[in-house]
């Protein structure tokens, strides 16, 4: 029987780490600040949970910390509303306007 070493591009593709880091999602969205003002964001949902939102695609702003027994609820047909565990906060997600 083989013996798989995790330092080589074998014990990589089955590592099961790897895969967690892997993007499920990625595009825009709009988000409410502690204002009520609406930001767009690009977002990137990763498969450990974690969506992670920049200004212009590339400006790291925050993240928000999905799980299990994360509440979310939808509000309106594009928006939903989503409790984010780790930092006791409550975000608004929008679609943005197809305009």
């Amino acid at each position: 029987m083989a013996r798989q070493s995790v330092g080589n591009i074998m014990g990589m593709q089955n590592n099961p780490l790897v895969k967690e880091n892997e993007i499920v999602l990625a595009g825009n969205i709009c988000k409410k600040n502690w204002f009520g003002r609406v930001q767009i964001r690009f977002f990137e949902l990763y498969r450990y949970g974690e969506l992670k939102y920049y200004k212009d695609m590339k400006e790291y702003k925050g993240s928000i910390t999905l799980g299990p027994n994360t509440k979310v609820s939808k509000i309106a047909k594009t928006t939903i509303k989503v409790f984010c565990e780790k930092k006791k906060k409550e975000y608004i997600l929008m679609q943005p306007d197809s305009t």
